[in-house]
């Protein structure tokens, strides 16, 4: 019997799965090219360095930069949760957090980049400095964007008509964008310019790369991928939007995200403690990760099924996954119920995998 290895956490698992149970074994083609240089840093001496979450990327980015910034005054503007690791990097530099509310217009003589970790969004389409950006500093206007969608199905790799909404709002032409590409080398891969180049250029990068065009399967299982992307429910999530439109109808999933670090969501976290209000649609007030937990209602006709570190109760009367303590139960579970022939695509590392049906 062959071995089948996926991330799961910060180590690999073994899926133990007769050839003639798998169906595919996909993986993107992690790119090695461009490698990002950094000419498009000024001599002004103040920089403002913007991002919205702190992917393996985007830790990089900072880590490299680190010494061209020396002597500048280093503004910060991003979520609070990531400003220890941002601390812990800059120490030793003279650096200052800025509000998400603050007008950063003002700040004349200052060269404003935003970093971002490019990707597939399944409210966008594509995770760009764009709804990066506009998710970080408008949440008013990301609820406006939910109640405004036709169909409540995930759109990653498809450039949603919502992306065009926060295109068109955005008013960010004095920014440097620098779209970085996941990659698995030490040097940074990437594109850097205004944010109309920068995201065209990763798109077409990203689609050319890391979207699999395969035939429609009767089985998936999943892994985000290793450390940050199975860290927390809400990033592993991910992997079943980028995926789900090749499953078959009434076809099983198997989603093996560790989640050492809980939740991950506000809004999962409002659903496990019976706080969320999904009447808040009418009333202008959004948590980050409502729109996964209305991708999942609309998912709710899907076998899925999860292996966590999450309490059973979250996972299975909470969020309507069945609940499985390994990936090997899960699989007896689907070659008992679905037939001993039941074939099953496995894809490792599905955070940054999208999976386009060919027919």
């Amino acid at each position: 019997m062959p071995e089948f290895w996926i991330p799961y956490g910060e180590i690999e698992i073994v899926i133990d799965l007769k050839s003639e149970n798998l169906s595919f074994f996909g993986e993107p083609n992690w790119v090695k090219e461009p490698i990002l240089n950094f000419d498009f840093l000024s001599n002004k001496e103040r920089i403002l360095l913007s991002f919205y979450k702190f992917f393996p990327s985007v830790r990089k980015f900072l880590e490299q930069v680190k010494d061209l910034l020396k002597g500048k005054e280093v503004l910060i503007l991003t979520e609070d949760e990531n400003k220890y690791d941002v601390k812990r990097i800059f120490e030793g530099l003279n650096v200052k957090f800025l509000s998400l509310g603050e007008d950063t217009r003002e700040l004349k003589g200052t060269q404003r980049i935003f970093i971002n970790q490019f990707g597939f969004d399944a409210l966008f389409g594509f995770s760009s400095s764009y709804s990066s950006f506009f998710r970080m500093i408008d949440k008013r206007g990301m609820i406006k964007i939910i109640k405004a969608l036709k169909e409540i199905i995930p759109m990653a790799g498809k450039e949603a008509e919502s992306f065009q909404i926060i295109k068109d709002s955005l008013k960010m032409e004095s920014w440097v964008s620098v779209e970085l590409l996941p990659s698995k080398e030490d040097f940074l891969i990437g594109f850097y310019g205004d944010l109309e180049y920068s995201y065209e250029k990763a798109k077409e990068a990203l689609m050319n790369n890391y979207a699999i065009e395969a035939k429609r399967f009767k089985g998936l299982i999943l892994s985000p991928g290793y450390g940050i992307y199975s860290s927390n429910l809400s990033l592993g999530l991910k992997a079943l939007w980028n995926t789900y439109a090749s499953l078959e109808e009434n076809s099983p999933v198997i989603l093996a995200c560790e989640a050492s670090d809980g939740l991950g969501s506000q809004a999962l976290e409002y659903l496990i403690y019976d706080k969320l209000d999904l009447n808040s649609l009418e009333k202008d007030y959004y948590v980050e990760g409502l729109e996964d937990i209305l991708f999942l209602k609309a998912l709710k006709e899907k076998n899925l099924m999860i292996v966590s570190t999450l309490p059973h109760f979250y996972t299975q009367a909470k969020l309507g996954f069945q609940t499985f303590d390994s990936v090997k139960d899960a699989v007896n579970y689907v070659l008992t119920t679905y037939g001993a022939k039941s074939k099953l695509a496995i894809i490792p590392h599905a955070f940054n995998t999208l999976l386009k049906p060919s027919i």
